[in-house]
């Protein structure tokens, strides 16, 4: 049985494989920012969000009273709450930063996150497979 954390990061796998996608085709080109939300972005009709709300992660894991992440996968790989120590940060520092043009350096942001998300996924699938032969042991 696959565990929820890796269900989650395949999900989130997924969906910034999309965003890459989206990213990628636009060098050059300006992303626009939803009109109800500044966390979406749109390029040519195709929208992708940045919102925590969006992430299959931080539904499970955000406790918005507790101001806590705590056991999520990726604050346990990356030592940190948020995702502060991650490409995810650096993307969202990156357009606050340079505003909304798709640059080939944003795009190689977007790689990494993909790559940080499944190198943290993997860790998962690691981990859960040692957990399994001990209790097999």
């Amino acid at each position: 049985m696959v565990s929820k954390n890796i269900k989650a990061l395949n999900a989130s796998i997924k969906k910034w494989e999309r965003k890459l996608r989206i990213v990628s085709s636009g060098v050059g080109k300006t992303i626009e920012t939803g009109r109800i939300s500044h966390h979406m972005y749109i390029l040519e009709k195709e929208k992708f969000s940045m919102s925590w709300t969006d992430c299959p992660l931080c539904k499970l894991y955000i406790d918005v009273g507790a101001c806590d992440c705590g056991g999520c996968p990726i604050a346990n790989y990356s030592k940190v709450l948020y995702c502060n120590d991650t490409p995810y940060r650096l993307i969202v520092d990156y357009l606050k930063a340079h505003g909304h043009v798709i640059t080939t350096k944003l795009v190689r942001l977007f790689e990494k996150e993909v790559e940080f998300l499944k190198k943290v996924r993997d860790k998962e699938v690691k981990n859960a497979r040692l957990a399994k032969d001990v209790k097999h042991a």
